[in-house]
Formats: C-alpha cells, sequence, structure tokens
C-alpha cells in the first residue's frame, strides 16, 4: 500500500481510500471510503510505519534499470542493453547513427519483424513503416507497434521497449543469422 497524491491505493483494494497526511503528527488521515479494502481493515490515524510494514510485495517485483542492464550489442549503429523479467525483455537501445535494419529482417514473413513492442521514445525519432501505414515517432512518443514491422532510426535515437521474450528471440535469432551473412559481429 502506498500513497500517491492524496489517494491510498492497495493492490489488494477494489476501490480508491481519499487520504490526507496531517503535518503536526505525521498521521495520515482517512479522508473517505469509496469502498472498503478486502484484505486490509482501514482505520483513520494509522502511519506511514504501518503502510510501510503492509505494503505489497514490491520486493518480489521483477525490476530492472538501464544502468544495471548489460550492453550486450555494442557497435557503431547501436548500443542494445537487454534484460529478462518473467517472460518479458526491456530494452534500452541508443542509436548514436541512423540506420535502416530492414535488411536483416529477410526471411520473417513479410521480410518484416514480428514481434510486437511497446515502447517509449527517450529521445530522437524513428520512421515505423508497416504494410499500410507509415509512422513517424518521435521523443515523449508511447507507442505499440504490432507484428509486420519495419523501423528507419535517426541520429541519436534513443527507446525503451518492452517485447514477449519467446517471440523476440525468435525474431532476433533470423537477424541473428542476416548479419552474419552481412560480416556484422553480432
Amino acid at each position: 500500500m502506498a500513497i500517491f497524491a492524496g489517494r491510498v491505493f492497495c493492490a489488494s483494494w477494489a476501490a480508491v481510500c481519499l487520504a490526507a497526511e496531517r503535518p503536526s503528527t505525521g498521521r495520515v488521515a482517512v479522508l473517505g471510503l469509496v469502498r472498503r479494502c478486502r484484505r486490509h481493515a482501514v482505520i483513520p490515524g494509522f502511519t506511514h510505519s504501518w503502510l510501510r510494514d503492509h505494503s505489497s510485495k514490491e520486493a518480489d517485483m521483477p525490476r530492472t534499470r538501464k544502468e544495471e542492464a548489460p550492453i550486450e550489442v555494442d557497435l557503431p549503429v547501436i548500443e542494445g542493453r537487454y534484460v529478462e523479467l518473467d517472460d518479458w525483455t526491456v530494452s534500452f537501445e541508443t542509436f548514436p547513427i541512423g540506420s535502416d535494419p530492414s535488411p536483416y529482417f529477410a526471411g520473417l514473413p513479410g521480410d518484416r519483424c514480428q514481434c510486437p513492442h511497446w515502447g517509449y521514445v527517450v529521445r530522437g525519432e524513428l520512421r515505423v513503416d508497416h504494410a499500410d501505414t507509415s509512422e513517424t515517432l518521435r521523443a515523449g512518443d508511447a507507442y505499440h507497434l504490432r507484428p509486420g514491422h519495419l523501423t528507419v532510426l535517426c541520429d541519436g535515437t534513443e527507446v525503451v521497449e518492452f517485447s514477449p521474450t519467446a517471440e523476440l528471440q525468435e525474431t532476433m535469432a533470423v537477424v541473428g543469422a542476416n548479419m552474419a551473412k552481412f560480416g556484422v559481429p553480432a
């Protein structure tokens, strides 16, 4: 359970409890309860230590950050850091030099990436081409790339992506083989 913007949220709650901290005592006063928590008894005046002691299992939640992710690809056109969290791969990718990696997807259906990605453009921009549409994503854009896409990356682009690990590995096996054919170290 944690306090965010004057509201108390609990992973097991069916609803939200409005609360406010009393600066003089440091206690949290319940202002109103939309619905009762199924697991926790909500009592006016519970403290931050109670919230900390009754928190959800944040320590068990898979997480990562860019600085912790190992550099697995270090080429002039890409620095790639990758971490598997359960069935997902988190990718921190930086493209110092613009590139068009489409030749490396040859052999996949439609010669396009078949792995879906959810991501965020940290800086720069990229063009995403599907068979039927094309779109430019810029810094600050969150996105979902459906299977059947290709990208063209601009200089200095940085993205964070979340991809299903099994589908990413299938796609990257083909990409890696194509890179080897072109003499690019994998």
